[in-house]
Order: C-alpha cells, then structure tokens, then sequence
C-alpha cells in the first residue's frame, strides 16, 4: 500500500482469506503504523497459525543495525520453527 491517506486498499477482506502461516512485525517506534495498526491486521489474519511479534525499532528499522539484525533473527526462528 503506497499512502494510508489515498489508497483504496482495504486489508481485512483479503486478510481473513490467508490460511498460511502469517508473521506480522511491527517496529515499536514506527510513527506511521503502530502497534495497535499491527495488532489490528494480526487479529484480520485468518490463519489459525499467525504470530506478532513487536520488536524495538523505527519505520523499516531504519535506526539500528541491531533493530533489523533483531528482526531478521526474529523471522529465521518463525521459519525454523515452522519446517
């Protein structure tokens, strides 16, 4: 989605529709989606396996190395635990 402001992109239609295993990732200090936005799509997200995981951060984890150095081992444990 390219603009919380202009988009006509609705998420929760389609986001009730996914049956995969789901990871949402949420940077605790993003100031254009927060938390709460990250725990409204978790909570859209239809599979029956889904994890949120809010991790320490800023917009895309611009701010830190170790922020996206955080998420990265935060994804590769979801996947190992997962195949």
């Amino acid at each position: 989605m390219w603009s919380l402001e202009t988009s006509k992109c609705v998420g929760t239609p389609h986001l009730k529709k996914f049956d995969t295993p789901t990871l949402v990732v949420q940077g605790t200090a993003d100031t254009g989606v927060f938390p709460s936005d990250a725990r409204k799509i978790f909570d859209a997200v239809g599979s029956s396996d889904k994890t949120i995981q809010l991790l320490p951060g800023q917009h895309y984890f611009e701010d830190s190395a170790q922020h996206r150095h955080q998420v990265a081992d935060a994804v590769c444990d979801w996947i190992k635990a997962r195949i």
